[in-house]
């Protein structure tokens, strides 16, 4: 996973798919372990929809919130397919970030100095390619 310098991370699982919550899990532990440590989690489960039209569900709300709340992070249930609460997800987000100035001046200075850091040597010159090598027949 790359996070170095992340504000927020969306951890989504599949309400219909139980050991994708399993998987899932394990991404907040590093998070915690490894990511910065002021970084807003959002976990998301997602395919709601499929609860909605079939009755398709293995991870409870209960169970998902449960989780979420024992890791500092706020639970949204949406549906990619029909678009249901995935802009909240976001917005959620920003409200977050920009509401604590000190992080967002802490990410702008991250973002400046990494961007300091990638140099383009605009003078260089590209080799020719072999266009067999690429694609193929």
């Amino acid at each position: 996973m790359y996070y170095r310098g992340a504000a927020a991370a969306i951890l989504v699982f599949d309400l219909s798919q139980a050991y994708t919550f399993e998987t899932m899990q394990s991404w907040v532990e590093e998070l915690k372990d490894k990511g910065p440590p002021d970084i807003v989690l959002v976990v998301c489960g997602n395919k709601a929809d499929l609860e909605r039209l079939f009755g398709e569900r293995q991870v409870s709300r209960e169970r998902a919130e449960e989780f979420a709340n024992r890791m500092g992070a706020a639970y949204v249930e949406t549906s990619a397919r029909d678009n249901s609460n995935v802009q909240q997800v976001f917005e959620y987000i920003a409200q977050k970030i920009v509401g604590d100035s000190e992080k967002m001046e802490l990410i702008e200075q991250k973002a400046s100095e990494e961007a300091d850091d990638a140099t383009v040597d605009l003078g260089a010159t590209a080799s020719p390619r072999d266009p067999a090598a690429c694609c193929g027949p």
